[in-house]
């Protein structure tokens, strides 16, 4: 079970030490943006430092964390300045998984009446700089996992996932087609194809907790 699209002005440390403890260590953060005069005008809490501190924090509590996290580009106001300090902070965060998407105006909204509207080329662009910088560091963090043991839930015939897949969003991990679909099992990273992980299976053993396998 995974709590998603957890705000950071309420992610305090009795929630963050719960979610740990039940062995999903798993973060969808919905931060939005890094730069602080625009996420005010977005009307949220918060800033990239104050970001970085909090995943550091749960980091240290749990080094096999996973985090995700979604990011609004082009929101009005957005200047180069702003989009700099996104790209810093997504390559200092070494998130697992990022969405980035292209705001959109819509009427009735707050939004909708602020000015400085970025030109859609730019946001073309900017989105382009975040997505190539992205796959880089999911293709790094997957592959630190070759290698190592991870239990995976088998959600389809051949396909798992670890604590660190969301259903739908993320990667997957291929399995052994021997494997029950709806049973847990111990498995070996052999591979990784980009956001995607291949496992072999490996036989239990008795009395090894989940934290010691993983």
């Amino acid at each position: 079970m995974r709590l998603l699209y957890l705000y950071p002005s309420d992610l305090g440390d009795d929630l963050i030490d719960a979610i740990c403890a039940t062995g999903v260590p798993y973060f969808d953060l919905s931060l939005q943006h890094v730069s602080k005069p625009l996420l005010r005008r977005m009307r949220r809490w918060g800033d990239g430092d104050r970001f970085l501190r909090r995943i550091d924090d749960i980091r240290r509590r749990e080094p096999a964390a996973a985090f995700r996290s979604n990011f609004i580009v082009g929101y009005p106001g957005e200047s180069e300045a702003d989009h700099d300090q996104l790209l810093s902070f997504v390559d200092s965060a070494q998130l697992d998984w990022c969405g980035f998407f292209a705001y959109s105006k819509e009427d009735g909204t707050y939004a909708a009446g602020l000015e400085g509207e970025v030109p859609a080329a730019l946001v073309a662009d900017r989105l382009g700089e975040l997505r190539s910088l992205q796959d880089g560091i999911t293709a790094a963090r997957r592959d630190e996992l070759i290698g190592t043991d991870i239990e995976v839930l088998v959600d389809e015939p051949e396909i798992g996932r670890s604590h660190r897949e969301a259903p739908e969003i993320d990667g997957i991990v291929h399995v052994a087609a021997a494997l029950t679909v709806g049973t847990l099992a111990t498995v070996r990273v052999v591979d990784a194809l980009g956001p995607d992980l291949v496992a072999e299976q490996v036989p239990a053993v008795a009395g090894l907790s989940r934290r010691a396998r993983r």
